[in-house]
């Protein structure tokens, strides 16, 4: 079970990083932030992960977390698609990015699309190398670039995101039907039905991963 708080209002909202430029107001969406604690298991797959894609994931332990989200909703329920679309943020750069809503955003305008950025895995948060190999200094993670906003942001480690991402995405949707009352204060009284889990590059990796083996 997991819980929210927000939405976050000390500061501004540190963004994933996109490529492109877009006018929420305009195309009438709000964003809002909301930060996720609960306590996720770490998976681990016994003997060898055979070519099938079905591994038999084994819970191996648990810690606490406290993540971030962030929601980008239309300001009209009437618009809402039903999809909500749960982005699992990209961190090969050292900086989280939402490179699957620079592909997407125009058609979630259009549809009338929910979108969440879940900040999933360690990096993101915490801060640390980039896993390409970029020169520069380590990135300072959410609790780095906003102490004051981020500063008590906890994660256990990679090991724990499947499940991290896996509970935010159940409580957001209400387990499919129809969203619940804790999704809808979260949306704006939006009740999914239906979430589509999205990520590109090594988020695709580790979704591929969440599919095989824990979902």
């Amino acid at each position: 079970m997991v819980n929210f708080s927000g939405p976050v209002t000390a500061g501004g909202i540190v963004s994933p990083l996109c490529v492109v430029p877009f006018d929420l107001s305009a195309n009438g969406y709000v964003e809002e932030e909301f930060l996720v604690s609960g306590t996720a298991s770490c998976y681990v797959v016994p003997g060898e992960q055979g070519p099938d894609g079905l591994w038999a994931a084994e819970a191996s332990g648990s810690a606490a977390f406290r993540t971030r989200i962030v929601i980008r909703r239309p300001t009209d329920p009437a618009r809402f698609s039903g999809t909500l679309l749960l982005e699992w943020l990209n961190v090969s750069s050292g900086l989280e990015a939402d490179p699957d809503w620079a592909y997407l955003h125009e058609e979630i305008f259009r549809s009338g699309h929910a979108y969440a950025a879940v900040s999933a895995q360690a990096l993101g948060v915490q801060g640390g190398e980039s896993l390409i190999g970029l020169p520069g200094p380590p990135s300072r993670g959410l609790r780095g670039l906003d102490p004051v906003r981020y500063g008590d942001l906890e994660h256990p480690g990679d090991q724990y995101s499947f499940d991290l991402f896996g509970q935010i995405g159940a409580a957001l949707g209400g387990k499919g039907r129809g969203g619940s009352a804790e999704s809808g204060r979260v949306l704006g009284s939006l009740a999914p039905l239906q979430v589509l889990a999205i990520g590109e590059s090594q988020s695709a990796f580790y979704l591929t991963s969440y599919i095989n083996a824990v979902h």
